[in-house]
């Protein structure tokens, strides 16, 4: 109970609640001991464990793994990127079932990172090794580095794609009402024709032969070099038939719910094994089964 309550709150509004809510008069120092107590625990077993899938509802067609950072305030260092992991559970309709989580503290290479998220996705592909893998994340490099050996499709986030179209927009036009006619047009030819990176591409170059600036030339060349780069993962017009998803917002919200909603409260700072204990514990509670599952692990080892 208090390691489960310790991954959602911090230790001051968890002792307010064991008093509150359960009569008990614990205190926030013991509540951080026993918690620690259950992070080491998992972290001695995080190579040697693993966790039933949950029960889908309907087919699994089509496995989307995603991967992001975002930054946590570490002891004597200042913010450090803190990475979240996800593979999400599709039918055949791209209707999402299930959710699997997992976050890492910071460290220089992302090495622990990647083979604690490579081990589960290879477990996940022994039970699903017909559906669909794709690989959905915004344009950094060691994200497709990663994503694309264990993927079928790699997929840029629609709305990363999007993004670069409204500065575009505000490049070339001074109207508001012309800024918000060109980049929802821009958008939905992107996302919704086929061919849609090709035809947007040859617009962005037609209308960029107008500009005279050359800072604004020199601007609306790399957005159309954005566009060349990741063309190939930009067919959204199929991926949609397919089913697939064609945005990043599980993870982005991963990077929020499984690591800011409890780290960056306000005046944390943490160290390395803090924000992993947290993490492993957050990401077991986000897991459709698995909190139930780590705890009858612990119960086999004799604990109490």
């Amino acid at each position: 109970m208090l390691s489960g309550k310790y991954g959602e709150l911090s230790a001051e509004r968890v002792e307010w609640d064991m008093k509150e809510h359960h009569g008990l008069g614990l205190s926030s120092h013991y509540i951080q001991q026993v918690s620690g107590a259950i992070g080491e625990v998992m972290r001695e077993k995080e190579w040697e464990w693993t966790y039933s899938l949950p029960e889908m509802r309907k087919k699994v067609a089509t496995i989307s793994i995603g991967r992001d950072g975002t930054t946590t305030a570490i002891r004597g260092e200042g913010y450090k990127q803190t990475m979240a992991g996800t593979i999400a559970f599709y039918d055949k309709k791209g209707n999402r079932m299930s959710t699997l989580y997992l976050g890492c503290a910071p460290e220089k290479k992302k090495e622990t990172f990647d083979a604690l998220l490579k081990r589960e996705i290879d477990l996940v592909k022994k039970q699903y090794p017909k559906a669909h893998y794709t690989g959905v994340a915004d344009g950094a490099l060691d994200n497709w580095t990663f994503l694309s050996p264990v993927t079928d499709v790699q997929i840029l986030d629609f709305f990363h794609g999007a993004d670069y179209l409204k500065k575009f927009a505000d490049i070339v036009f001074s109207d508001p009402k012309q800024i918000n006619a060109f980049q929802e047009q821009m958008r939905r030819i992107l996302k919704d024709e086929k061919g849609g990176v090709h035809k947007v591409i040859k617009t962005l170059k037609d209308f960029s032969i107008a500009l005279t600036n050359q800072q604004s030339k020199d601007q609306a060349r790399t957005i159309i070099g954005y566009f060349n780069n990741n063309k190939e993962k930009m067919d959204y017009f199929t991926y949609q038939k397919k089913g697939y998803p064609i945005g990043s917002g599980v993870t982005e919200a991963a990077c929020k719910t499984l690591v800011k909603q409890r780290l960056s409260q306000s005046g944390m700072k943490w160290n390395r094994t803090g924000v992993d204990d947290v993490l492993l514990t957050r990401g077991l509670l986000l897991s459709e089964g698995r909190w139930k599952q780590l705890w009858n692990k612990v119960a086999q080892l004799g604990y109490n």
